[in-house]
């Protein structure tokens, strides 16, 4: 299965560009997204959370290691949504 790339105004915004190259090699990464006054920690096709923490430190820490266990990246999103950034696949 294919991930869906982004389309984004600025083409040279760095951190969709990582996303779309990762988003190209079929790594499934986990983003942190907001919920409210909650953050959480999902993969993109999921439908569920990951994990449901009270702050975005924490759940950042929880996307980190997620994604070190998996050898992916993580992606952190704004409160807005939009992508903050995109951390390297450790390898």
């Amino acid at each position: 299965m294919t991930k869906k790339t982004l389309t984004p105004k600025n083409p040279n915004n760095k951190y969709i560009r990582a996303y779309n190259k990762a988003a190209q090699t079929g790594l499934s990464a986990p983003h942190v997204v907001s919920r409210g006054s909650e953050w959480i920690v999902k993969r993109i096709a999921s439908k569920t959370a990951s994990a449901v923490l009270p702050s975005k430190k924490e759940a950042v820490a929880k996307a980190k290691e997620f994604a070190s266990g998996q050898g992916t990246y993580y992606v952190v999103h704004s409160k807005n949504g939009e992508i903050k950034k995109v951390t390297p696949r450790k390898k």
